[in-house]
């Protein structure tokens, strides 16, 4: 059920073309639970596959066992795929540096394409210096450039992006 629901995210986020992106979580994780409990209604409690040992004895037990697996499993989906890697701010800062690898970029120029209603953004007060910390940025005199890690981790949020079909900035 959680690969069905991976996949549908897939299908439902390339035909969404909103901006808010938590809505097609919203609409797709009622969907899901219904397919699990149409699923959990229709299979044999040992899936074909389980001995006796594994099978819970008691179908209700057993339902909300499952239903609270699978609620965990699409809060860390969204929480740490979708929120880290797909919209968050410091993947966006790694993928803008990744496409200026040759010259990396100023802090006034990470200031300017970050830059929110205020007159500068204040996440990036504190996220720039944790970037730097952990490794995934360089400060090179007066620009930043992406270590091997920063790399790493902003062509797998570019990869991502990719397959969920996402804008750049999320």
């Amino acid at each position: 059920v959680f690969v069905l629901f991976i996949l549908s995210s897939i299908v439902c986020l390339r035909a969404y073309r909103g901006k808010k992106y938590f809505r097609v979580f919203l609409t797709e994780a009622p969907f899901i639970i219904l397919v699990y409990l149409f699923l959990f209604r229709f299979l044999p409690d040992d899936l074909y596959v389980l001995s006796e040992p594994w099978v819970e004895p008691s179908p209700l037990a057993d339902f909300w066992n499952g239903t609270f697996i699978l609620g965990v499993l699409f809060f860390v989906f969204w929480n740490t795929m979708y929120a880290a890697f797909l919209t968050g701010f410091a993947s966006e800062v790694l993928v803008r540096l990744f496409y200026e690898r040759e010259t990396g970029l100023s802090l006034e120029a990470l200031e300017e394409g970050f830059r929110g209603k205020e007159e500068i953004d204040h996440i990036l007060a504190w996220r720039l210096p944790n970037l730097l910390k952990n490794r995934y940025l360089v400060a090179d005199g007066e620009r930043f450039r992406l270590t091997p890690r920063g790399r790493t981790v902003a062509q797998f949020a570019l990869f991502l992006k990719r397959i969920f079909h996402l804008e750049e900035g999320g």
